[in-house]
């Protein structure tokens, strides 16, 4: 088995080559009444607040999901929509799997750590300085990737298969996720398919959802077990040698999202002190004119330790790197009329 070290210094390497997609223009077409009913629970949802959704071309509508009560779609561009399981009510999932899109409620939370004050928001001993000013942001809604970007999704799209790890002798290899990616490569797959990389604001409050701890799952690290693929103690994930999992394989949070805790380290679209005000509607920040040295990568690694897949670590890396510990999330605008 290959092996990198779980440090946060990432490697420069390589690059890699990507063809163009198709349009996916027209392709919600048989999705009419599905949609008719999407729009109408939307509209009756508590958790949206009065959200009035339209159509969103090229996505199909799955339902809400069973736990969260968030409504979820397929990008049919990139894959077969996934159906449930009859027994668990989860989707089931395989190497032919497009994207699965979850509609994010819009809200307010606290963004970032600080370590001086236990009294106050989003405290924890050995937060980085970088992580605050612990501080208010609002976002509007917005869909977010229910999983970590798949090898399979990514190859479909450019043809391409730049991983390092790919699941070879497992039952679906392709449900691994992309990784070898660098910044640049996802903003350019990214926007054939009309898609983002999600915001810091974006990326901690849909980690967060709703809470207001050090992980989703809780203040101690062992309550990730089960929920995250990272080192939960320094003698590994329970007792195993840490290893690139499938998506979807560990426990989802509240908004219905795997894997926003380890498996593979996150893009982030911008970068920049928190003095510099995240703004409406997605807490985009400002980036000085000029090259930009780092982006931020966000959620930790399957070989790193639990501290840095914290919500609110922040790990600066070259937009230009290509990691096999670093992946991408994608995010997409709610389009109006």
């Amino acid at each position: 088995m290959v092996r990198v070290a779980s440090v946060c210094c990432l490697l420069l390497v390589a690059g890699c080559q990507s063809n163009s997609g198709t349009s996916a223009a027209g392709l919600d077409a048989p999705h009419a009444d599905a949609w008719e009913a999407a729009i109408d629970r939307v509209t009756r949802s508590a958790k949206y607040g009065g959200l009035s959704l339209t159509r969103q071309v090229g996505l199909a509508p799955l339902g809400p999901d069973p736990e969260s009560g968030l409504e979820e779609f397929a990008l049919v561009e990139t894959g077969k929509s996934p159906k449930r399981s009859a027994s668990t009510k989860k989707f089931i999932l395989g190497d032919d799997t497009g994207l699965v899109f979850v509609l994010i409620p819009g809200g307010t939370f606290t963004m970032g750590a600080q370590y001086e004050d236990p009294g106050t928001p989003n405290f924890h001993p050995h937060a980085r300085r970088e992580e605050g000013p612990p501080h208010t942001v609002t976002l509007a809604p917005f869909l977010l990737s229910k999983y970590e970007m798949t090898q399979g999704q990514w190859q479909r799209v450019t043809d391409a298969n730049p991983s390092l790890f790919r699941g070879a002798g497992t039952a679906s290899p392709l449900r691994h996720p992309v990784e070898q990616v660098g910044w640049n490569d996802c903003e350019k797959v990214l926007g054939r398919l009309d898609l983002l990389i999600p915001t810091e604001a974006q990326w901690e409050y849909a980690c967060r959802a709703t809470t207001a701890t050090t992980w989703w799952t809780g203040k101690n690290r062992e309550t990730l077990r089960g929920a995250a693929n990272a080192i939960v103690d320094y003698h590994g994930l329970g007792g195993l040698d840490p290893v690139l999992a499938p998506v979807g394989v560990y426990r989802a949070n509240r908004f219905g999202l795997h894997d926003v805790h380890g498996n593979v380290w996150e893009w982030c679209r911008d970068v920049g002190d928190y003095d510099v005000h995240a703004g409406a509607p997605d807490g985009l920040r400002a980036i000085a004119q000029g090259p930009v040295r780092f982006r931020v990568a966000r959620g930790g690694s399957f070989n790193a330790d639990a501290y840095f897949a914290r919500c609110a670590y922040r790990c600066f890396v070259k937009p230009d790197a290509r990691d096999p510990r670093v992946g991408i999330r994608p995010s997409r605008r709610i389009k109006a009329k």
